[in-house]
């Protein structure tokens, strides 16, 4: 029988949890300090009591965590009551004072199968009875080996000490950043010496004592005339302090994706066929003029039969000076269809998507073809530091046409592939070279993240809009988040143009880009209605487009303290804001704050009524009474209630809050719609300015005694 003796204590619910590990099932009961306990039983069946006897023991988790292979059955009535499932051993111990921990281990391999000791045991006696064959077969032979030097006894080095104060401040960084997050919550009723570290020696005799250190090994001997060890020449890396490893702070998450990281992955050749497409060979430089007539002469033989050879010879002529689409015009006319140079010709003139073929075989790639099939995202495996370079200089030597024509879609894709040194080289390349235009140089380092100075870009953004240039929605796209930047609202004319480009402009990346700028830029203007209702819109933009623009819709409100909008955005997207991240964390929890400050607590409730990203353990629920109380219809809000019960103030108060739901037409909790629906914006408005009379209320309310 294992039992110890305490304090009396009040009578409560005690919680069971469990834990399954190698070897053994662990159950912790937490008994407080002032209770003592006692686990008697035999065989498969054990009863712990405590004294003074709880109201009973929460174990509707207990089998959550944990097989049944050890533990069988757990009840509690009146004690509780373990049924094991095995021929397990217990070992039960008191832990801080405050648990008991009870742990159901395996039964040993001898106990478990007392044939298989007898038959190992029979085993090694007929073993020990056999002659020594070893000794049999290498008689008359010198087995004796050969002699080697001792090695000498290494010291053990010291263990690294780990900054406690530099893992304190990662801690604590962590702990907040996920509390602003929301998934952390404080635990009420708990002392602070809870968190505090295991006491060496225990307050209680079935406590177990932390182990004792081992004692430091012995300095070497101390050189004569020196209060300094005396070190041999290689002494210093084996008995010298080894230096703490830097600490390492990462969740279950990032351990989970960062398991196999110590190894980098090897790259696959690059999937292609070998071709060189040696692009600066196709023509000599003088000019697309030089030399057609020649090239056209061998487009036909004697038959006025196309032949092959000519047909293709003059594609890459055209080609060279980026003529596209007179390229595929002749590479059409073929028979078969040389493919690289086909997708060549799409990216010159700009028509769909190219993509280079599967390939026959798995060769390393040539550069010329590396280079095609990276800016066309025929290749989506990361690329070696060896292939960059193969790229860029690749690019640097293609004709000055197509290096300009391509560069600057080279430098986003790789910028998209976080290779952003070699995306700026490009760049720098292009801007270096002087034959781009200014908005196109601008428009680039936009996106690259290099920010020019916006009154710089200001007149040219406006002469591209005015101008036809090649790409209208990226500009508008631009020149709306520059406004949007500098807190400058947006012209009636520019929003109706932005408006029309954006019916015009195919789905894809740009329109996704213009169709964010579009919608916050109704926001800037006050036109909230038409911002929702371009949200609203899910047949027009994916989820994956629309939360981002919910999140900066929110953050610019929040920004302008705007409480109408942030409780309209929340009645109409809170319950769908799945946004994940930090800075959306933050978002949240200040947009919920503000509205609480308001008085608008249903609105702050949409944006809090969001599936938890950790699962917490289950509280068990509480029966109501038969009739409600005052208290809890306080808790739940009911103010048809409350109204009819309560007096003075709180009768007050409810009445009030009765006539606010009925004016924005929201439902009473008794109801329990599935979806509220959104008030209309102009009651809101009235709510807002009413509320500051009704937060008066309430401090005179609570300045009374508590009903």
């Amino acid at each position: 029988m294992l039992a110890g003796s305490v304090k009396p204590a009040e009578a409560q619910m005690l919680p069971v949890r469990s834990g399954e590990h190698d070897g053994f099932t662990r159950l912790v009961v937490t008994l407080g300090p002032d209770r003592s306990w006692a686990l008697e039983g035999a065989a498969r069946r054990w009863q712990l009591t405590v004294d003074p006897a709880p109201d009973g023991f929460e174990t509707g988790t207990v089998f959550d965590l944990i097989r049944r292979d050890r533990l069988a059955e757990l009840s509690a009535d009146g004690a509780l009551t373990l049924t094991l499932a095995c021929d397990c051993t217990l070992d039960a111990y008191r832990f801080r004072d405050r648990y008991l921990v009870i742990d159901i281990a395996d039964p040993a391999e001898d106990a478990a199968n007392p044939r298989a000791a007898e038959d190992a045991q029979r085993r090694a006696t007929a073993a020990a009875a056999l002659p020594d064959l070893a000794r049999l077969l290498t008689r008359g032979l010198d087995t004796a080996a050969p002699a080697v030097p001792a090695a000498r006894a290494l010291t053990p080095a010291a263990a690294a000490e780990i900054d406690l104060g530099e893992a304190a401040a990662i801690m604590a960084e962590q702990l907040a950043r996920a509390a602003a997050s929301g998934l952390l919550e404080a635990t009420p009723g708990r002392p602070m010496r809870d968190a505090d570290p295991a006491i060496a020696t225990p307050a209680d005799p079935d406590t177990p004592g932390a182990a004792r250190p081992d004692p430091q090994p012995p300095l070497p001997p101390t050189a004569p005339g020196s209060g300094t060890p005396a070190l041999g020449p290689e002494a210093g890396a084996e008995s010298g302090q080894r230096q703490a490893p830097p600490i390492r702070a990462e969740t279950a998450f990032d351990a989970a994706h960062h398991a196999d990281a110590a190894a980098e992955p090897r790259r696959p050749p690059l999937a292609c066929a070998g071709r060189s497409l040696g692009v600066a060979d196709w023509a000599d430089g003088a000019g697309v003029d030089r030399g057609l007539g020649a090239l056209r002469r061998s487009l036909f033989d004697d038959r006025d039969q196309l032949v092959r050879d000519g047909a293709i010879a003059l594609a890459r002529h055209y080609l060279y000076y980026g003529f596209g689409a007179e390229a595929a015009f002749w590479l059409h006319q073929v028979d078969a269809d040389p493919s690289p140079l086909l997708v060549i010709a799409a990216l010159s003139g700009r028509t769909g998507r190219p993509r280079f073929p599967a390939p026959t075989e798995t060769v390393a790639c040539s550069p010329d073809e590396l280079f095609w099939r990276y800016v066309t995202g025929s290749d989506t495996q990361p690329l070696s530091d060896e292939q960059m370079g193969q790229i860029q200089r690749y690019h640097a030597g293609l004709p000055h046409i197509l290096r300009d024509h391509l560069g600057p879609d080279l430098a986003r894709r790789l910028q998209a592939d976080g290779h952003i040194a070699a995306a700026r080289n490009v760049a720098d390349a292009l801007a270096r070279g002087g034959r781009q235009r200014p908005v196109a140089v601008a428009l680039l380092d936009l996106d690259l993240g290099i920010a020019p100075p916006s009154e710089g870009l200001r007149p040219i953004l406006d002469r591209a809009l005015e101008q036809d240039g090649a790409n209208p929605a990226e500009t508008m796209a631009h020149a709306l988040a520059l406004n949007r930047g500098n807190g400058r609202p947006p012209e009636d004319r520019t929003l109706t143009a932005a408006e029309a480009l954006l019916r015009e402009t195919p789905p894809g990346p740009t329109r996704a880009r213009l169709w964010h700028e579009v919608v916050m830029a109704h926001a800037a203007a006050g036109d909230m209605d038409r911002a929702i209702a371009m949200v609203s819109d899910a047949e027009v933009q994916s989820p994956d487009i629309r939360q981002p623009v919910i999140t900066s819709l929110l953050e610019n409100r929040l920004e302008h303290g705007d409480t109408a909008a942030l409780s309209v955005l929340a009645h109409f997207f809170g319950r769908d804001w799945a946004a994940t991240g930090s800075e959306a964390g933050r978002i949240r929890v200040a947009v919920i704050d503000h509205l609480q400050a308001a008085g608008l607590w249903r609105a702050a409730a949409a944006m809090r009524d969001r599936d938890r990203i950790v699962i917490l353990p289950a509280r068990p629920d509480r029966d109501a009474g038969p009739e409600p109380s005052l208290p809890a219809a306080w808790a739940r809000r009911d103010w048809a209630v409350l109204a009819d019960q309560a007096e003075g103030a709180g009768q007050g108060l409810a009445q009030r809050m009765l006539r606010a739901r009925q004016d924005i037409g929201a439902p009473s909790p008794a109801q329990t719609p599935a979806a509220a629906t959104a008030p209309d914006l102009s009651k809101l408005s009235q709510l807002v300015e009413d509320s500051r009379a009704l937060r008066a209320t309430i401090t005179s309310l609570f300045a009374g005694p508590m009903p």
